[in-house]
């Protein structure tokens, strides 16, 4: 809805509780779509996943009624995908992944169209005209096209389109300026290729492709502005916060999450142990976001919280693995995406990133490898 309001750099015109409607809309459209249900029980680790976030709702709500300060409501756009990944493991229609997949493809495809679009007629939705499609953020319209880059590499058909959409996906994330999803370009052709055993030629092919495209990138941006694009500036913040370059322009979003831990850092080390471990809130936040999914629930709810959350995401990651072949490669590399990027971004707390990460672990629980049987025994 971001291309049809006034948007810019995250602040819009339009009423949130229209926006909030919208939301919901989607949500009860999408879980009507996937009637009707069978009567399955959840998986032990969904049901531990979901103990999980109702006990950080609970702390949500107990640090508002105690502490009053501020509380972000951005933490509820992941709690409400919550019923839709119950859905999805108890829908009867055949593979839900897919249809959900190719939908959020097609959207992806006409986002980069409108995107595309607005920076030639000389709109900018965000900093340099960095590409954010219709989810408002750069980093999560990243993600998004990632996804559908690894699904495009590991389950659609092989064939010269194939090759064509690939590039359309690489350059489209590498027009929303994040530096993470560069290195996640980088590291899509090394995890999907270590996935599909034998496909080491298509592994240094894939890089090749992925780094052809980033010098055209670079070029043309240089060729066309005369001087780098905000995503060679952002490589060269880093070099040179590592100290490898020297006289370096420092942006915004390289030195702002050093800052973000800095005061995190500060604030909890004269919290009280058992506050620290237990609850969180060392500041009068109810919530606040940090660019980090798990300094998030560090600081929101407590370490352990934190250290919960890490060893669910391991745990997703060693389902998806022995997930079925054909979805193994989507599957792992999909959450890995998700992993590498909740150390520098709190992907939950936008709408619908939260959709795509509850797909992707109800897909897992759903396509798990069956166990061996062991042979039968014939008596005598």
């Amino acid at each position: 809805c971001f291309y049809f309001v006034v948007f810019n750099q995250g602040d819009t015109n339009i009423d949130h509780w229209w926006l909030y409607g919208g939301k919901l809309f989607a949500l009860a459209m999408l879980a009507f779509g996937l009637l009707p249900l069978t009567a399955a029980p959840l998986p032990r680790l969904f049901k531990a996943y979901l103990a999980f976030n109702a006990y950080c709702c609970i702390n949500y709500f107990v640090a508002w009624f105690f502490i009053r300060g501020v509380a972000d409501p951005l933490y509820f756009n992941q709690l409400v995908f919550l019923p839709i990944g119950v859905l999805l493991l108890r829908s009867k229609i055949e593979e839900p992944l897919v249809k959900l997949m190719d939908f959020m493809f097609v959207l992806l495809l006409l986002q980069i169209v409108l995107s595309a679009a607005l920076a030639l007629s000389g709109h900018d939705l965000w900093n340099d005209g960095a590409f954010v499609g219709g989810m408002g953020n750069a980093n999560d319209f990243g993600i998004a096209l990632m996804l559908g880059l690894v699904y495009v590499w590991t389950i659609r058909p092989t064939d010269r389109w194939t090759t064509a959409l690939s590039c359309l996906l690489v350059l489209a994330g590498f027009l929303t300026e994040s530096l993470l999803i560069l290195l996640i370009a980088f590291s899509i052709p090394a995890l999907t290729g270590f996935l599909e055993l034998g496909s080491s030629k298509r592994l240094v092919l894939r890089e090749i492709q992925v780094s052809a495209l980033l010098g055209a990138f670079l070029g043309a941006g240089y060729a066309i502005r005369g001087s780098l694009p905000h995503l060679g500036r952002k490589i060269a913040a880093v070099l040179g916060y590592a100290g490898i370059l020297s006289d370096v322009t420092p942006t915004g979003s390289i030195y702002g999450r050093v800052d973000q831990f800095d005061y995190a850092w500060n604030a909890e080390r004269h919290a009280s142990l058992l506050k620290l471990w237990l609850v969180g809130h060392p500041t009068a936040n109810v919530y606040r976001p940090f660019d980090s999914q798990f300094l998030c629930y560090a600081f929101n709810f407590g370490a352990l919280m934190a250290l919960a959350f890490c060893l669910f995401s391991v745990l997703f990651l060693i389902k998806a693995y022995r997930a079925e072949k054909r979805w193994r490669a989507f599957l792992v590399t999909g959450l890995a995406i998700f992993n590498i990027a909740f150390f520098s971004n709190h992907l939950l707390d936008y709408f619908p990133m939260g959709l795509l990460y509850i797909t992707l672990i109800a897909a897992t629980l759903r396509h798990q490898e069956p166990p061996d049987r062991p042979p039968t025994r014939i008596s005598a």
